[in-house]
């Protein structure tokens, strides 16, 4: 998500929406199947942080980048 970026990062989502903010850096998201179980535990090691409770069939995770990927 290019928003992502330039500094925006995801707090809430539902059916319909997404909810960002904005941030003092950039951040990548990733959306995975609330059935990947093992992969959400891959990724909370890596430093995924989730976002919400999940909302079938997605679950969003975000983490902060390098300030130097944001170009």
């Amino acid at each position: 998500m290019q928003a992502g970026r330039e500094g925006w990062h995801l707090v809430g989502y539902g059916p319909l929406f997404l909810e960002v903010e904005a941030s003092a850096h950039p951040w990548e998201h990733c959306r995975v199947t609330l059935s990947s179980g093992g992969r959400h535990r891959r990724m909370e090691a890596e430093g995924w942080i989730p976002v919400g409770a999940g909302w079938f069939p997605w679950r969003y995770y975000k983490r902060p980048l390098d300030p130097a990927a944001k170009g």
